[in-house]
């Protein structure tokens, strides 16, 4: 990638309203039981409990963690 490419993706990704959210004990607890509920890797279910915290609609290509997240009563996008 070039230097301007580069600079360009990092202008546009610093435009995005990302909001972060301070995981706990109980939040990787639940990701850990989602994973093991779905066989769905650590860092998938992880996406997975924090739309379901935050009652949030999860975008998704993966079909596996798709599968899961409409299982959850997660919107998919």
């Amino acid at each position: 990638m070039t230097p301007e490419i580069t600079a360009e993706r990092i202008s546009l990704a610093l435009t995005l309203k990302v909001v972060t959210d301070s995981s706990d004990a109980t939040a990787i607890a639940n990701a850990l039981a989602l994973s093991r509920k779905h066989d769905l890797y650590l860092y998938d279910a992880l996406y997975l409990e924090l739309a379901l915290h935050k009652s949030a609609a999860l975008a998704v290509l993966d079909k596996k963690l798709a599968a899961a997240a409409a299982d959850e009563g997660v919107q998919v996008i």
